[in-house]
């Protein structure tokens, strides 16, 4: 097994409304044969030293993944997709509050993680022949993200592969 890097899909000076997506991602696997992913590993964290508040503790919502780039806008709407983008989807998986896990909180930090198990009845998403997964992020949760002037929330994703 494999493990990606870790990639942002909402860095610490986006906003992101309810209901609406986060740019679209590139994740790069390797080799290129990789052929199923098997967990979305999901990171959220705040800078104390610029940043106000805490983490948003309800970054619910859905992992999008895609066998091209979609070209996602942040900011765009679920019925905003166009039918090109639709097509390109291969897979999604819900996130939702009771994925993260609280793993320290410091004088200049406050992280979560959390991890997805990908393809719900089989255990993986199979992507044959993909040297590179597109991802855009779907954002439920009821307070806009990064919603505060001094909010410095960070979302990244990262993905284990065989």
């Amino acid at each position: 097994m494999k493990l990606s890097s870790y990639v942002t899909l909402i860095g610490q000076d986006t906003q992101i409304a309810q209901n609406k997506f986060t740019a679209s991602v590139a994740v790069t696997v390797s080799p290129e044969l990789a052929s199923e992913l098997l967990i979305a590993g999901i990171q959220l964290t705040q800078d104390y030293a610029g940043g106000a508040g805490g983490v948003n503790l309800t970054a619910a919502g859905t992992l999008y993944f895609f066998n091209a780039d979609p070209a996602i806008a942040a900011g765009t709407a679920i019925d905003g997709l166009t039918a090109a983008q639709v097509a390109k989807i291969v897979s999604q998986q819900a996130v939702v509050a009771g994925d993260w896990v609280d793993l320290a909180t410091t004088l200049t930090s406050y992280a979560h993680i959390g991890a997805v198990q990908l393809g719900a009845a089989t255990g993986e998403l199979k992507l044959p022949y993909l040297s590179t997964v597109w991802v855009a992020f779907l954002y439920t949760g009821a307070t806009t993200f990064n919603s505060a002037a001094g909010d410095q929330e960070v979302l990244k994703i990262r993905l284990l592969y065989k």
